[in-house]
């Protein structure tokens, strides 16, 4: 009887003891999201700092990969120090575009709408845009222009025309494209009169009369304040921005039914792009 309580007394004991100690797979249960991103930075950048997000990581890919889920679990372990990155010489920067090094069939208007991921960090300038055609768009299969693209023919200087340096307005392809030289540097979709109210653009040969940044446009039923005004007719007709419209009208025949008073519409960037190459006594030739 002596011996059995003596025993029953060393047992309890034992138990008392190991119950104190906290098991492997106990501390496993407890999720630690603060510690588990703390010690796993590649996780957070990969799925962020959200505790569900962190436990799902552990549960599906961490536990099996060794991950301690706690400071407990991880109790003794000693990670491995990280190798030492080699030092990379930084490349250098790419050599500057000279506007005469680009060739005359990059589109540059048509490179910017096309790829609005390119304008958002490039912006609309010809040189920065052909840079990027030269150093990622080619090789990506990004087309230079509407030609290479298969979606319309490349524009054409009017045939027959006494000069080589105007504004084209295709009436037809609704598309306004500014050459130089003989060359097309720039070329955008654009909205020009409502011909179903009978307030066409009018054709013909002009030239800039008022260049002017930032202009109200008042007429009998608006009030329009544009940023680029480019004025070719003594009846007030002429290019501008038109913010009010969405990418999706420039260069289709939104013109028919929901076209301008005259004017011809242009997309922002393309409107300050022209703006800021042509002048007073640019011609406009509008066909």
């Amino acid at each position: 009887m002596k011996k059995n309580i003596i025993f029953a007394g060393i047992f309890s004991l034992m138990l008392l003891a190991f119950l104190a100690i906290p098991s492997k797979a106990s501390a496993e249960e407890f999720f630690d999201a603060g510690y588990y991103a703390s010690m796993n930075p590649d996780v957070v950048e990969s799925v962020g700092s959200d505790s569900a997000a962190l436990e799902a990581h552990y549960r599906l890919y961490g536990k099996a990969e060794g991950r301690m889920p706690n400071g407990a679990a991880g109790e003794g372990a000693v990670a491995a120090p990280a190798p030492a990155a080699p030092e990379v010489s930084a490349p250098a920067a790419p050599a500057a575009v000279q506007s005469s090094q680009i060739p005359a069939d990059f589109d540059a208007g048509f490179y910017a709408e096309r790829n609005p991921d390119v304008k958002a960090v490039y912006g609309t300038k010809r040189e920065n845009l052909y840079r990027h055609y030269l150093d990622y768009g080619r090789a990506e299969g990004r087309p230079k222009n509407a030609a290479e693209a298969g979606e319309a023919a490349a524009p054409v200087p009017a045939a027959d025309l006494p000069y080589q340096t105007y504004i084209d307005i295709d009436l037809t392809n609704q598309r306004v494209t500014y050459y130089e030289n003989g060359a097309a540097v720039i070329s955008s979709g654009c909205v020009s009169g409502n011909t179903s109210r009978g307030n066409g653009t009018p054709r013909g040969t002009y030239r800039i009369l008022s260049h002017v940044q930032g202009k109200t446009l008042v007429g009998p039923t608006w009030r329009v304040w544009v940023d680029y005004w480019m004025q070719f007719t003594t009846s007030h007709i002429g290019l501008h921005d038109a913010t009010w419209r969405s990418a999706s009208q420039f260069g289709t025949d939104t013109y028919v039914s929901n076209g301008s008073h005259g004017c011809v519409n242009l997309p922002h960037d393309f409107a300050a792009d022209l703006f800021n190459r042509v002048n007073v006594g640019t011609i406009v030739y509008v066909h």
